[in-house]
């Protein structure tokens, strides 16, 4: 096929979006870790090297969740879609509103780690799905009570949403209509898959980046901060699900080694009839 744009379709056409918001994105944790760095922590007890290490893992860490949100919204329905269609820069057009919704998404998200930071000392953990599950609308509440920088965060998210909604809608063109050969589409995906594989692992070494591998600063706090709040919501997941015990009737009897209840009174001792 031929493209009927000017020029040829080119690699760029198609990682553009995800450049972009791998660029906001990345600006977005730094600028998170860097304000709870200089405004809740004594930034003056860390050294200069302490400080570098902090923000180099820091980074690996946020290219490795932003590498991760990139394939399932982007990468992948992007070019299996675009070898079903030859409108490929209406799909284009698409998944990237898709990713500027993830990006507000993703806003909220550091914006409400960042407030945990200050009401909590620590970014979101399993004690905030305790929240949300007990009582969520009280504890909202008596935040708004207690502190005015819950209202300062919520209009700053609000004024900023606001803003990239507004610019976008305001500068957004129109796609120049192309097309690209199925070959390249399949260029593009093993490319971009293996881009964000790569950044996804977050090493080259035996073991894939993680809270258990990072252990760049002797400080614990400064290991904490390294993580973004997306990886702090993820964590914090997994250690509610790993913490939360099945009790259903099925998993009982299978903890128990038998699969009805006429074995459970077997084995209790009792006669079944």
């Amino acid at each position: 096929m031929i493209s009927n744009s000017a020029h040829p379709p080119s690699f760029h056409t198609m990682s553009r979006p995800v450049l972009r918001f791998a660029a906001a994105s990345l600006a977005l944790f730094m600028l998170s870790r860097s304000a709870v760095l200089l405004i809740l922590f004594e930034v003056n007890d860390y050294s200069l090297r302490e400080i570098s290490s902090l923000f180099l893992m820091g980074m690996k860490f946020d290219l490795k969740m932003i590498s991760t949100l990139c394939l399932p919204l982007f990468v992948l329905p992007v070019s299996l879609t675009m070898l079903l269609t030859n409108k490929h820069h209406v799909v284009i057009s698409v998944f990237s509103k898709v990713l500027m919704v993830a990006f507000l998404l993703l806003m909220l998200l550091v914006v409400s780690d960042y407030g945990y930071y200050q009401h909590f000392g620590n970014g979101l953990d399993q004690l905030s799905f305790g929240l949300v599950e007990d009582g969520f609308m009280a504890v909202v509440l008596s935040m708004f009570d207690s502190s005015v920088s819950v209202i300062l965060l919520l209009s700053y998210f609000l004024f900023l949403a606001a803003t990239i909604v507004f610019l976008k809608t305001r500068t957004a063109k129109p796609v120049a209509a192309l097309t690209f050969s199925r070959g390249r589409v399949l260029i593009n995906l093993f490319i971009l898959i293996l881009v964000c594989m790569v950044f996804a692992r977050g090493s080259f070494g035996t073991f894939p980046l993680s809270r258990k591998t990072n252990q760049s600063n002797a400080d614990a706090r400064l290991n904490l901060l390294a993580l973004n709040a997306l990886n702090n919501l993820y964590y914090a997941y997994k250690d509610k699900k790993s913490d939360t015990y099945d009790f259903s009737t099925s998993n009982v009897l299978s903890g128990l080694g038998v699969t009805d209840f006429d074995d459970l009174k077997r084995l209790a001792g009792y006669s079944v009839d």
